[in-house]
């Protein structure tokens, strides 16, 4: 499909417009098959358009029809999660679809991010400890799930067990091959991260670590990610987050040290999450 420029957005607004009348003759009720079809066509659209509200609705209307589609499910949470920050819709998403797939890695590892974005930590946490040794995940999964641990304990105040946590990270990627990368799409969680009061005080820290496994080969990945635990052993500047869930003196008592700069860059997830 051509959208370079100017005129390609016509054609695609032209194609939307054309679509869309064909929706009169094909209804969910009459040609169930068909109208799911042309939703799906107009999702594409719209998501070539950037019209990502539009999109979602669309691949709503098409899970109506296919309620057990994998792929469906994937490109409406990801929408939800990476391009609306609708992230309650986001999780219960997730949450339906792990209730009916709950032996699914992939459904497991998408509703512990889920929960994390809509400030559900500990079970976020919870998630991702059963998950993060899983040997069906592949290890740029078991890494940023790793990575997204780290993130929910910090949350808790919970940051005792950090630099024991990101040493497992190091052991981890330093058994990868040379060429080792990472593939997560990270855009969410860090949107959350830099817009969410609770955050505030652990921001920078916590999107220095989320951004070095985004390098480009196995020793640039380690170089960030013993910044970053550099940084968290040497500052002296205590970490509070802000109402942060604390359901014991423990989960007070641990204060994240923190005060690096950072250098976000996109963390894209991989297929198998």
């Amino acid at each position: 499909m051509r959208t370079a420029g100017e005129a390609g957005r016509r054609l695609l607004l032209d194609a939307v417009v054309s679509v869309r009348k064909a929706l009169d003759v094909r209804t969910a009720d009459g040609l169930p098959v068909q109208w799911a079809q042309t939703n799906y066509g107009l999702a594409v659209a719209y998501e070539a358009l950037a019209q990502w509200t539009d999109a979602a609705q669309s691949l709503r209307n098409v899970s109506r029809v296919y309620p057990d589609d994998a792929g469906i499910y994937s490109a409406l949470e990801s929408l939800y999660h990476e391009k609306l920050f609708d992230f309650e819709a986001a999780f219960a998403l997730s949450r339906d679809w792990l209730e009916q797939h709950p032996g699914d890695p992939s459904a497991r590892s998408g509703f512990a991010e889920a929960a994390f974005t809509d400030g559900r930590f500990a079970e976020s946490e919870k998630h991702v400890k059963d998950l993060s040794t899983d040997t069906g995940l592949s290890a740029g999964s078991r890494v940023a799930l790793r990575a997204l641990e780290v993130v929910t304990l910090v949350a808790q105040q919970i940051t005792g067990s950090v630099p024991g946590k990101l040493q497992d990270l190091d052991d981890l990627i330093s058994a990868q091959p040379a060429d080792f990368k990472i593939g997560w799409v990270w855009t969410g969680a860090v949107h959350f991260i830099e817009e969410d009061d609770r955050m505030k005080s652990a921001r920078d820290w916590l999107l220095s670590l989320l951004a070095a496994p985004g390098g480009s080969d196995r020793e640039t990945i380690l170089k960030g990610l013993r910044d970053s635990a550099a940084s968290f052993r040497a500052t002296s500047k205590p970490l509070s987050v802000e109402g942060a869930e604390a359901d014991a003196p423990a989960r007070l008592n641990g204060m994240l040290r923190a005060g690096c700069g950072y250098a976000v860059s996109k963390w894209h997830r991989v297929a198998d999450r």
